[in-house]
């Protein structure tokens, strides 16, 4: 596992739009905007030309994932597994990740494949607020490296909206009396 340069960004923008829909993903120059921030590192592993890699941000209190692909001739073969644990097990702070819910077999499989590899679901509600001008929020679930408090998850959820999607509910804004 090695952080992925901005020198290989076109490899990881292409891994990006052949494994998720254009909602979940920013444009071209805003996702290589990122590489600029300092706590937003892609880990990436090259399995002979097949690119697994993994979007992180570090809050300092917790990492939370943004992205996890794997080439398609990655899939199904352990690559995936062993690279989450890796990464995973390199933090003494707690990992989150946002998963669809499990209307479907291939939803289902990819929220078992996080729990086999330490993830566990969270009993909060959330929903991913739009990446991108005219989109929809998308409701999703939380999944983190340990059980979560209420307290623990709001104040996640509060970091990554404010610093991923740039989005701040209406009464966070208010002045408290």
């Amino acid at each position: 596992m090695h952080r992925l340069m901005v020198e290989n960004f076109e490899d990881f923008y292409f891994l990006l739009c052949d494994s998720f829909p254009p909602d979940e993903r920013r444009g071209k120059e805003r996702q290589k905007a990122l590489f600029d921030k300092t706590n937003y590192v892609v880990y990436a592993r090259y399995f002979d030309s097949h690119l697994i890699a993994m979007a992180v941000w570090d809050f300092g209190f917790f990492r939370y994932i943004e992205h996890f692909a794997s080439d398609a001739a990655l899939r199904g073969k352990g690559f995936g597994s062993s690279f989450l644990r890796e990464v995973i097990e390199t933090s003494d702070v707690p990992y989150l990740l946002e998963v669809e819910p499990p209307e479907d077999p291939i939803k289902k499989r990819r929220i078992a494949f996080y729990e086999r590899n330490g993830m566990i679901l969270q009993p909060f509600d959330y929903f991913q607020p739009p990446l991108n001008q005219g989109d929809s929020p998308i409701p999703l679930l939380v999944m983190a490296t340990e059980n979560l408090t209420e307290q623990q998850y709001s104040a996640m959820r509060k970091k990554i909206y404010q610093d991923v999607y740039q989005y701040t509910f209406h009464f966070m804004n208010k002045r408290k009396n």
